[in-house]
């Protein structure tokens, strides 16, 4: 009988600690819908600076075939998707040119 008790404490002890996760994590997500809000609405009134977009540092060069147009970083000498040449491209540097600079 002693091992039935220690089992039923055992799984009641993990469904206490499992709802009191999930209410930790949902008062957390309020929280921070909350604080979304009220910075949202402390920006719209200029009281908070606005947000700073992430913005790519990387210039994309499309390729030049029609089909493909894939996005490629302006130093690309071939596009990513289909392998074509791209003709606005930096010119690589040799290894000699490299190892000078070191």
């Amino acid at each position: 009988m002693g091992h039935i008790g220690f089992a039923i404490l055992i799984v009641g002890a993990a469904l206490i600690f499992g709802w009191l996760m999930f209410a930790l994590w949902v008062l957390s997500l309020v929280l921070r819908i909350f604080g979304k809000v009220i910075g949202g609405i402390l920006r719209g009134l200029g009281i908070l600076p606005p947000r700073r977009r992430r913005v790519l540092g990387n210039v994309m060069l499309p390729c030049a075939r029609i089909r493909c147009a894939a996005n490629n970083p302006v130093n690309a000498r071939f596009c990513r998707r289909c392998g074509a040449q791209l003709s606005n491209h930096a010119p690589a540097q040799s290894r000699q040119a490299m190892a000078a600079c070191l």
